[in-house]
């Protein structure tokens, strides 16, 4: 079976946000290596924020199980994702504006491992300007999902 990782990413991002309706899914042949979810990592003020940590990795996971992409067994030669959004904080302290970016990582722990010299791929995303915390909690999820089906599209640029 073939799969088109821009389709589950809108249909999560339908299920998440409430909206109904069918994506009509074209054939494509996905050649990322199947993974598993090692981490993610939620900035403090992103979970104040009232980003939900627990279902950001539901998401991801559903995402990566309707791909096909993940894997249970996190031994082996096994590369695994590692998730992480972040405010990055002023130098000098004080107040900082709601700005930050999502950052993907496959096969940091093959290089940890000494079986790797490179990450199997990596990817970012920095958040939408928004003027309040809350809008950008509200946009976190989708930015993560966003990553993700980067990491899902085929290495050589194909649908």
């Amino acid at each position: 079976m073939h799969f088109r990782p821009h389709v589950a990413l809108l249909s999560t991002l339908s299920l998440i946000l409430g909206v109904h309706g069918s994506v009509a899914a074209a054939q494509t042949t996905v050649r990322r290596p199947p993974i598993f979810v090692r981490e993610i990592r939620i900035d403090s003020m992103l979970l104040a924020s009232g980003v939900d940590s627990a279902r950001v990795r539901a998401a991801v996971l559903g995402v990566l199980r309707d791909a096909r992409r993940l894997v249970t067994d996190s031994g082996g030669n096994v590369p695994a994702m590692d998730i992480e959004a972040v405010v990055p904080r002023p130098a000098g302290g004080g107040v900082f504006e709601p700005r930050g970016f999502v950052r993907v990582e496959v096969g940091r722990n093959l290089m940890e491992a000494g079986e790797a010299s490179r990450l199997v791929w990596e990817g970012n995303i920095d958040f939408r300007e928004v003027p309040t915390w809350r809008e950008l909690a509200r946009g976190t999820l989708a930015d993560i999902l966003v990553v993700v089906n980067k990491y899902l599209m085929p290495p050589n640029g194909g649908a």
